[in-house]
């Protein structure tokens, strides 16, 4: 684990290291840039020279190891302008904890003459809570777990923002001038010239541009084309759960996701005046000057 830290350390490579992920985070620091030898947590040995991680400072010479944990939510604040106040939005947070050994802060002030930055803390100050590397693209470690209040479809703000600077990391490779290059094209210079999309839908792993006159071409995140709808001269345009929907001036076009077969509905010769439709399940509601029109479609 420590040899991997360093990986992502050195190379660039985001870094998300939750509760045993930032000590360890701060032990590789410790040894490999503050130069502290055999830096380590008494949890894994009660011998070391650099004691960087202790059981909590108020359950010290406590040996019974039951009902010891710092446990339940804990309020934390942020540092305005870091990593972490920009993820959250905010400068004040709530998480949940579940852990017995703490930072020794006697040696903060040394790693952060070196470039660590801690930038959560408890509101007494006891507690260092979350760590970043300024100079790092996304490096963060946090003490509680944010997995506790994350869901599948509520992901938490820590969450999203890894995956999203994980995903970028992934396009990205570096030239031997150490310049960073797009491993895929970037979609908005592909269609400079030859497709320029009138409209860009960000949903559900794909990305979707329109353009009039040349139809929809999907792509995943990684920029590959996945596929490519003759779908011309549409008013409007939307995706919407399964379907990908749009309407001329005469009839409403339904294309299946993933499959993009499509199906054609000749639901009014006025939908020129259509402004607005939505698709739930067989219904498709259409918003018109004169008022909101329901139709019924099957497939």
């Amino acid at each position: 684990m420590i040899h991997a830290i360093q990986y992502a350390r050195e190379k660039k490579v985001p870094y998300f290291g939750i509760c045993l992920g930032m000590q360890t985070a701060l032990i590789e620091y410790a040894r490999n840039v503050a130069g502290l030898a055999d830096a380590d947590s008494t949890e894994f040995n009660a011998e070391t020279p650099h004691k960087i991680f202790v059981m909590l400072h108020d359950l010290k010479g406590i040996t019974n190891m039951g009902g010891t944990m710092r446990l339940g939510a804990y309020p934390c604040d942020l540092t305005p302008g870091s990593l972490a106040a920009r993820i959250y939005n905010s400068d004040k947070i709530s998480e949940r904890h579940r852990h017995r050994y703490e930072f020794n802060r006697d040696y903060e002030s040394q790693l952060m003459e070196l470039g660590m930055h801690f930038s959560g803390y408890s509101p007494d100050k006891t507690f260092a809570e979350i760590i970043e590397l300024p100079d790092h693209p996304w490096f963060l470690g946090c003490q509680f777990h944010p997995e506790y209040k994350s869901k599948p479809l509520v992901a938490h703000p820590l969450f999203k923002s890894f995956i999203a600077a994980s995903l970028e990391n992934k396009l990205k490779k570096i030239d031997d001038n150490g310049n960073t290059l797009l491993s895929t094209p970037d979609l908005r210079m592909v269609f400079s010239e030859s497709f320029s999309p009138e409209k860009i839908i960000d949903y559900n792993g794909y990305v979707y541009l329109y353009n009039k006159s040349k139809g929809c071409k999907i792509f995943d995140y990684y920029g590959a084309l996945k596929q490519s709808i003759p779908l011309l001269n549409q008013n409007h345009i939307q995706v919407i759960k399964n379907s990908i929907l749009g309407f001329d001036d005469n009839a409403l076009h339904v294309y299946d996701i993933p499959v993009f077969t499509e199906h054609s509905y000749l639901l009014d010769p006025q939908m020129k005046d259509a402004l607005k439709l939505q698709k739930l399940l067989s219904n498709v509601f259409v918003l018109k000057p004169d008022g909101l029109h329901l139709y019924t479609i099957s497939n």
